[in-house]
């Protein structure tokens, strides 16, 4: 009995101890396997040069200015001096209102001026009579003060009716609708023959300032640093592009809002455009792009050699047949490149050091590689 538990013990020693010499005899070999078969990637060398730092933000195209026409006096509209979707000049005739009664009314005002400022002429004749005949007794001081007051009264007639004149007379040209402002003219809003007034809410028609214009969009609260920071530095670049990204216009920032949007944490920006030619719309909407920075010397590899782990982001390194990791800062995008730095801020890699670029998604520190291409 004794016998056989002995042997058993025995057996037992000798498995763990076989076990034991597997995991040494892997241990030792796995290193050696891959330095004998390093794993085959691509690298590209690390570029330094500068990059631009961009915000991007959607926008609507908005004119720099708008303006309703309206009629300034009520009657009947007899003509429209311009085709919908022309450019006009600002004091160009747009339309033109029946202007029969205005000018009855003005010769009238003139006729009744020019009776009162002959009464007044009169008037004072009689002042001046009345003055030389009071030194002799023929006339009474009352008599001068009644006559002096007759001519006041009738200084006060008289520029009353030159008020009305001119009134009538300013009545008389907004009968001739001229262009406040130069644009594109609209959709006209009414036809001649129409009776127009001032109180008509769609007007006659609707300029647009188009050349330049200006573009509205908004950026995060985030950003605003960024952008305003931008603007101390000086003039504030901004590119347009459609949907499709196809280049509409380069502007440059005006304004920007003076507060933020509480709903949606954001402020509002607006850019300025030539718009020379004509590729830019109203109420277009836009992908704008605000050159806020330019990064010098900075170290720029493919996008895609960088990789995302639990710790952050890193990307391998080939040196002498090893890869070896590098944490990183992933920065601004240029394209297909991008810009990164260290954790310290400082820059993450030397130019002409190659990062592995495809190949790598199972590496680890320190595995065996053997460069495929050295572009």
């Amino acid at each position: 009995m004794k016998t056989r538990r002995r042997w058993r013990y025995a057996g037992l020693v000798m498995l763990v101890a076989a076990v034991l010499a597997l995991v040494a005899w892997y241990r030792h070999r796995a290193p050696a396997a891959a330095t004998e078969h390093p794993r085959v990637v691509a690298t590209q060398p690390v570029q330094r040069r500068e990059v631009d730092v961009y915000v991007d933000a959607i926008g609507t195209v908005t004119p720099t200015h708008t303006v309703t026409v309206r009629a300034q006096v009520e009657g009947t509209l007899t003509g429209l001096n311009f085709r919908e979707g022309q450019a006009v000049k600002a004091g160009d005739v747009l339309a033109t209102i029946d202007d029969r009664a205005l000018r009855a009314q003005v010769a009238a005002a003139e006729g009744a001026l020019q009776r009162d400022e002959a009464a007044l002429r009169n008037a004072q004749a009689d002042l001046a009579r009345y003055r030389e005949l009071v030194k002799i007794g023929s006339v009474t001081q009352q008599q001068v003060d009644t006559q002096a007051a007759a001519v006041e009264q009738a200084m006060g007639t008289v520029r009353s009716d030159r008020g009305q004149r001119d009134n009538l007379a300013v009545q008389l040209g907004y009968t001739r609708v001229a262009a406040p402002i130069g644009g594109v003219a609209g959709l006209r809003a009414v036809d001649v023959g129409n009776l127009v007034a001032p109180s008509d809410t769609g007007g006659i028609v609707t300029l647009a300032t188009v050349s330049p214009i200006s573009v509205k969009f908004a950026v995060t609260e985030d950003q605003l640093g960024q952008v305003l920071a931008a603007m101390h530095r000086g003039e504030v670049p901004v590119e347009l592009a459609d949907r499709a990204g196809k280049p509409l216009g380069r502007g440059v920032l005006e304004a920007v809002d003076n507060r933020v949007d509480t709903t949606t944490g954001t402020v509002t920006m607006r850019a300025i455009f030539p718009n020379d030619p004509m590729t830019l719309y109203p109420n277009q909407f836009v992908n704008a792009r605000l050159r806020v920075n330019t990064l010098r010397a900075a170290s720029v590899v493919p996008a895609r050699a960088i990789q995302h782990g639990v710790k952050g982001d890193f990307v391998f390194v080939a040196i002498g047949g090893k890869a070896v990791q590098r944490a990183v800062i992933a920065g601004p995008v240029d394209g297909t490149m991008q810009a990164i730095t260290t954790p310290g801020g400082g820059a993450a890699l030397q130019a002409g050091e190659r990062v592995v670029i495809s190949g790598g998604d199972a590496l680890v520190d320190g595995a065996a590689v053997s460069e495929a291409s050295r572009p």
